[in-house]
């Protein structure tokens, strides 16, 4: 099992963007699919820059995988990260705005509202 507070904290520190969030998911959603960028952008109805950007994020992230060029898939570097994800997939399912209030303020913002 993996605590709330280091989901949290990975969200914030890895992922960054309620957007990379929505991506994640999606290609969550989909696992055994190696999703095309175009894909993403008109399954999420966006822009291929925010796509790639939310894409570069969960890489770096280590929760996707570029399994070929431009096809990517839900490939955790570890079952650490994947646990994690499927943290993030039940807490946004369960409470959306929570996680995207832990994404957009920083420890430093919370203290001082």
């Amino acid at each position: 099992m993996v605590g709330e507070n280091e989901v949290v904290a990975f969200l914030r520190e890895s992922i960054g963007s309620v957007y990379a969030i929505e991506v994640l998911l999606l290609i969550m959603r989909r696992a055994d699919r190696h999703w095309l960028a175009a894909d993403l952008v008109r399954e999420l109805r966006s822009s291929r820059t925010a796509v790639a950007e939310a894409l570069g994020r969960l890489v770096r992230a280590g929760l996707v995988s570029e399994a070929s060029e431009d096809r990517y898939v839900f490939a955790p570097v570890s079952e650490r990260l994947e646990r994690i994800a499927r943290e993030i997939q039940q807490l946004y399912t369960t409470a959306p705005v929570a996680v995207m209030k832990a994404v957009v303020t920083t420890p430093d913002r919370k203290r001082r509202s």
